[in-house]
């Protein structure tokens, strides 16, 4: 690399190039002139004188040719110093205008620096780098590698190139590319260095490489699965993950097809999905498929897929991230069954909370149920006799061939129960009480001999249905297409226990039924007994209430009226007793039935009233009734039930009050429907009051405030056990509130509605009062009565009042006088007589089937039936009006005038 050097070797090259040239023309014609000469010549004379000018003519020619090729020489060597000193020109320049460092060191000093290793290391100039060691710029840990090889042992054509770090004159490390040979340099052996700065290069080395680390970390660590696919479908790389997933190690992943892994259901989707990626008609898919595990488990994954493209824009491969979702398909899949069998559920809850349901209605729509959640086209639902302890199948799918049917008038298919028990598989789920289920039914020790034609059992699945502790029938099905499974058998045991409570509903509905018949029965008699007790009791109460009404109009004595009074009274409360308890029985036993009319609060109050005020007078009472504005003044109710209750209420209230005022409160509040309101009653008095300790027990029948032997009040104590039940049957409310001493308050919150305000122009029955028997006009009664006191006792109450009276004793006699005697203008017909009833006789008067009998003659029921309803009952029966006994005397005066005598009808008598 030293230019003056380099420019002497050409000039030394040129010198030695003229001897050579000249030796070689001068042994050449050394060689060939004589010959030449002798060609031309051939006398020695001519030839000495030829030879002497050759030797003449040689030598002026080689000097001729001498200086020419010493002047051409020195031409070229000229040229060829300027064309030197050019290259070196134009070399210093290169070096110079060179962006990589250039250092030139001998034996470690630096000789030559260009302005980029100036630029590199931190130097204002070359006289900072020249003179100085090269190992000065050398980073520690790459120093000894590059100083230690000596440059003159490595041959000129010898290039090094590596990355390390060099030092900056500031100390700054730089991350610089090595490119080392040896030179001349000045005639000397020397050690080139280029240095390029790839500090940059090396940092985007770096962070690839640690992005190249990053993503190996991610892929290898990453939750779901990873693979690269090449465009083929083989597996050119998998991640751990996915690994894990398919049970396979990534060596024998690698290069596997991915068709090899795919459930066979959906490979056909998988290829095509693919085959749409690599035709470009789709940029991507996902869906959810089928894998096959090394050890045979199927696996669900969820794929993304996608392409991955080379530098040219071509898809080198597929890039698949596949989740797990085998656990959300199974949750899925647990969920869409629990549906199922909740739903299969609902649909047998309806049926089965059906009272007319039978027990083999519920069996097959257990079976189809079960064959529904199973899968399975056979089953059976069968039933223990409890009577007999055979196995009955209530439900059976058809299971057998041609060759072996059932007789059409066998009925059930029966097992019998054999004493070490029942046989076969069924009979193993019977006589463990447990669930049961075999894949492979042919190998179970249980599994027996089939009857000829039965269809072969593949799979068989069954349950016990229990109740209780113990089993009475199962729910068995076979023959399912996949292997029956714990949750197969989980859901046939929901079944099972349904079936349990339909047994037991069906069961108890049978007991419910045998006990409503007993208690239908027993109601009846008790219902007949009470009738039966109230025309006993009333019976001879109306003939002596009757006798002693007669015994008062007759001339008595002040003594003798006195006695006939006290006895009068007497019968009176025996006859309330008796109406009480009958009233109190009919309640308990249900057969109290309630009638809604419209009726005036203020007829309510008056006929309430009516009854009390002489005994309040008696004992200087106020008797009070307040009636608020809000009150309608007509509602629909139950009258006759709401005047009892008012009857026993204030009854009481008269009763335990010595001195002061008896008050009733009448107010009304909207209910919230349309047309109905709360009717709000109190009855409040001033009387002895209730202690606290009988509150709680005072609305039980026989219960009194004076319990003692001494006691101050009549009464049996059953009028506010009446009243209770009575406001609970119209579902009102009744509240106590009392105070020793102070006095007492009832009350009372009734539902009822809003009647028309329209004022009745026609008294009910039995509120009018009737007219003197005086102004009577005669009527021609008929009066059948079995009870000859009762008999008599009428007919002469009836002769008294002017009426022309025939008595018969049974109701065939009754029907015999009708025939004879087309006059009659009434009948008082006895309900319980002989050989024929009072309603039999009238429904043979209205339907005419007796001859000669007046279909239209008006028949009066004369009983003792006084049982709530018995009025309506005997008004359907056909009857014109009735009449309770004892035989209010106004009452029977009343009807007598208003259909015995009739003023358009013609009466002999």
């Amino acid at each position: 690399m030293n230019p003056s050097k380099s420019s002497a070797t050409p000039g030394r090259k040129g010198v030695w190039q003229i001897p050579a040239f000249f030796v070689l023309i001068s042994s050449l014609w050394i060689l060939l002139s004589d010959r030449i000469l002798l060609f031309f010549v051939a006398d020695p004379a001519e030839l000495v004188w030829l030879q002497t000018a050759k030797g003449l003519g040689y030598v002026l020619t080689m000097g001729a040719i001498l200086f020419a090729l010493l002047r051409r020489n020195e031409g070229e060597v000229l040229t060829s110093q300027k064309k030197l000193i050019e290259a070196e020109s134009q070399w210093r320049n290169l070096l110079q205008a060179s962006p990589d460092a250039i250092l030139v060191h001998r034996q470690g000093e630096i000789v030559f620096s260009n302005p980029a290793a100036e630029k590199l290391l931190r130097a204002n100039s070359a006289d900072q780098l020249n003179g100085r060691s090269v190992a000065d710029f050398l980073h520690p840990d790459c120093r000894q590698a590059l100083l230690s090889f000596p440059a003159d042992t490595r041959p000129p054509s010898d290039v090094c190139i590596q990355e390390e770090k060099a030092l900056a004159l500031d100390g700054t490390s730089i991350r610089v590319e090595f490119l080392g040979n040896p030179v001349d340099f000045a005639g000397e052996r020397a050690y080139q260095i280029v240095m390029r700065d790839v500090t940059a290069r090396s940092q985007a080395a770096q962070m690839i490489r640690e992005r190249e680390i990053r993503f190996r970390s991610i892929f290898n660590n990453a939750a779901v699965g990873v693979a690269l696919l090449d465009t083929a479908g083989h597996l050119v790389d998998v991640n751990e993950a996915q690994c894990e997933f398919l049970g396979y190690p990534r060596d024998e992943l690698i290069g596997m097809h991915f068709r090899q892994i795919t459930h066979p259901e959906d490979l056909a989707l998988s290829l095509a999905r693919a085959d749409q990626l690599l035709r470009g008609e789709r940029d991507n898919y996902f869906f959810d498929k089928r894998y096959i595990r090394k050890d045979g488990q199927v696996v669900w994954g969820r794929l993304w897929v996608s392409l991955l493209y080379d530098s040219s824009g071509e898809a080198e491969h597929l890039i698949v991230v596949c989740e797990d979702i085998t656990r959300h398909k199974q949750i899925a899949e647990d969920l869409q069954r629990e549906l199922e069998t909740k739903s299969a559920l609902a649909e047998l809850l309806g049926p089965i909370l059906r009272p007319t349901i039978t027990l083999s209605d519920i069996a097959d729509l257990m079976l189809g149920q079960a064959k529904r959640l199973s899968g399975s086209p056979h089953g059976f639902v069968a039933v223990i006799d409890p009577a007999t302890g055979k196995h009955l199948s209530y439900s059976l799918s058809p299971m057998r061939g041609a060759q072996c049917t059932l007789d059409p008038g066998q009925g059930m298919h029966t097992i019998p129960c054999l004493p070490e028990g029942y046989p076969g598989l069924c009979g193993f789920v019977l006589n463990s009480a447990k669930p049961f289920l075999t894949n492979r039914p042919k190998q179970h020790p249980r599994y027996g001999k089939i009857p000829e034609g039965h269809i072969p059992v593949e799979r068989f699945m069954a349950v016990p249905v229990i109740l209780g502790e113990k089993v009475v029938g199962q729910i068995a099905v076979a023959n399912a297409l996949r292997d029956y499974t714990d949750r197969d058998l989980e859901d046939l045991g929901q079944l099972a226990s349904f079936f349990t409570l339909a047994i037991e509903k069906i069961r108890y509905l049978e007991n419910l039924q045998t006990a409503r018949v007993r208690a239908e029965v027993a109601s009846q008699a008790k219902s007949s007994f009470l009738a039966n007790m109230s025309h006993e009791i009333r019976t001879p109460l109306n003939g002596v209430l009757g006798m002693l009404q007669l015994l008062g109009t007759t001339d008595l004595n002040e003594e003798q009226q006195h006695y006939v009074t006290l006895a009068q009274s007497s019968s009176n409360n025996l006859l309330h007793l008796l109406s009480e308890i009958l009233d109190l029985s009919r309640i308990e036993a249900g057969g109290l039935d309630l009638h809604a009319e419209p009726f005036f609060v203020e007829d309510l109050l008056e006929s309430t009233f009516v009854v009390f005020r002489q005994a309040a007078t008696e004992k200087n009472l106020a008797l009070e009734q307040n009636v608020s504005a809000a009150v309608p003044r007509q509602i629909i109710g139950d009258m006759p039930r709401m005047r009892q209750i008012l009857f026993n209420l204030i009854g009481n209230a008269v009763k335990f009050t010595a001195e002061g005022r008896i008050s009733i409160d009448v107010d009304a509040e909207p209910s919230g429907a349309k047309g109905e309101i709360f009717l709000l009653i109190s009855v409040q008095d001033t009387g002895v009051g209730i202690a606290p300790e009988l509150r709680d027990r005072i609305f039980e029948p026989f219960i009194q405030e004076d319990g003692t032997y001494q006691r101050r009040y009549q009464g049996a104590g059953l009028g506010l056990a009446i009243v209770k039940r009575l406001v609970d049957l119209m579902a009102g409310e009744i509240e106590l509130k009392s105070e020793v001493g102070v006095g007492t308050r009832f009350d009372l919150r009734i539902p009822t509605r809003i009647g028309a305000d329209e004022k009745k122009t026609v008294p009910a029955s039995g509120d009018a009062a009737p007219q003197s028997a005086a102004k009577q006009a005669p009527a021609h009664i008929l009066l059948a009565d079995d009870n000859e006191a009762n008999r008599r006792m009428l007919t002469l109450v009836l002769e008294k009042w002017g009426h022309r009276v025939i008595g018969v004793g049974d109701g065939r006699a009754t029907l015999e006088a009708l025939a004879a005697d087309p006059s009659f203008d009434l009948i008082l017909l006895d309900m319980q007589m002989p050989e024929m009833d009072g309603i039999e006789v009238t429904r043979r008067i209205r339907t005419a089937s007796a001859e000669g009998v007046n279909p239209e003659i008006p028949v009066i029921a004369l009983t003792a039936h006084a049982m709530s309803g018995d009025r309506e009952r005997f008004l359907k029966a056909g009857f014109t009006d009735y009449l309770a006994k004892p035989v209010d005397f106004k009452r029977l005066a009343l009807l007598v005038e208003r259909y015995g005598c009739q003023p358009e009808r013609s009466n002999p008598h």
